[in-house]
């Protein structure tokens, strides 16, 4: 008798468990720390905006309002290890590309394109 009781609890714990763990771990949830302090490269768009690329993404200086944007691997980049960050002037993007052979372009409005042909290419060992 007391193990039918003790098999219900225990069904019960476990479902109970598996509930709470699910709700906190959502992929909604997740955000990125990671570190904008080793600035590699910058450069200034059209409208005074102070990009820069660091070891932990791309962060936007907005001059005009004094406000932060931040770019790393959960919005928009396909790396954060950022070797260089250069805007066109004649189409108003923002090409970011990482050490790994990432390029990421900023098309305006939050939109990104990602372009993986240099870390997907097999270069011949030219020793």
């Amino acid at each position: 008798m007391y193990i039918k009781y003790l098999s219900a609890a225990a069904i019960f714990i476990v479902l109970l468990c598996g509930t709470v763990f699910s709700a906190q771990f959502r992929l909604e949830n997740w955000i990125n720390h990671t570190s904008y302090l080793d600035a590699r490269s910058a450069d200034v768009d059209a409208d005074g905006n102070i990009w820069c690329g660091t070891s932990g993404g791309v962060f936007v200086y907005e001059t005009k309002s004094g406000n932060y944007r931040k770019y790393n691997n959960i919005n928009g980049l396909l790396s954060l290890d950022i070797a260089i960050v250069k805007y066109n002037p004649f189409n108003g993007y923002v090409y970011v590309a990482s050490n790994e052979g990432y390029i990421d372009i900023y098309t305006g409005n939050g939109n990104w394109i990602h372009n993986t042909d240099i870390k997907n290419a097999s270069f011949a060992n030219n020793r």
